[in-house]
């Protein structure tokens, strides 16, 4: 698979640039993903740091965590937040 073209960016208020569509898709990267910046030769380099080459981390690991904490129906449950939302 081929690289993406070089692209030409704009360097905005807040010294602030866009990253071309192509090259994030290419890049894998998504959003929140970090970048370690350096100049290298009179280059700036962008790469993505070690955490954003991992894997997702799923939030369904933590699915059922705290079941039947408030009640084992939804009325106990209901009633056990309108009594803590009394206590306020």
């Amino acid at each position: 698979m081929s690289s993406p073209p070089a692209a030409t960016v704009s360097l905005r208020d807040r010294r602030q640039i866009t990253l071309p569509a192509e090259i994030v898709s290419a890049a894998g990267l998504s959003t929140n993903d970090t970048l370690e910046v350096r100049l290298v030769n009179g280059n700036i380099v962008l790469a993505p740091t070690h955490a954003a080459r991992s894997a997702p981390r799923s939030m369904s690991r933590f699915l059922g965590a705290a079941q039947g904490l408030y009640g084992a129906t939804a009325e106990e449950t209901d009633a056990q937040l309108r009594q803590q939302r009394d206590e306020w």
